[in-house]
C-alpha cells in the first residue's frame, strides 16, 4: 500500500475548519491523516473512545471528541470491505 497515494487524496479534501479525515487498519493503527501529521502515522488508536465506536459496527456516525488533538467532531466511519480497514471522514462543530 502506497501511504503517499492516501497523503495526496487526502489533501484534496475540503472537510472545513477542523475537518478531519483518516484511514486506519481495523487493529487501530492509523495509516494517513487529515490533517497531516507524521506523529500520528503509526500511532495506535486502541482504548480511545471513537476506535471504540468503531469496532462495534461495520459503519455509522457519532459525536465524539478526538483523541490526538482533542476536537469535538461529528464522526462517519465505515470498514472497507474485504480489506482489514476503516476510513472516517469528520466534520468539526
Amino acid at each position: 500500500m502506497h501511504l503517499n497515494y492516501f497523503r495526496n487524496l487526502f489533501a484534496g479534501m475540503n472537510l472545513g475548519t477542523s475537518g478531519s479525515m483518516a484511514l486506519m487498519l481495523a487493529d487501530g493503527t492509523m495509516l494517513m491523516r487529515l490533517p497531516y501529521d507524521a506523529k500520528a502515522i503509526g500511532q495506535s488508536l486502541i482504548g480511545t473512545a471513537n476506535y471504540t465506536r468503531f469496532t462495534q459496527s461495520p459503519s455509522g456516525d457519532f459525536f465524539g471528541t478526538a483523541a490526538i488533538d482533542a476536537v469535538q467532531r461529528w464522526y462517519t466511519f465505515r470498514h472497507i470491505r474485504n480489506f482489514p480497514l476503516v476510513l472516517d471522514v469528520v466534520l468539526s462543530r
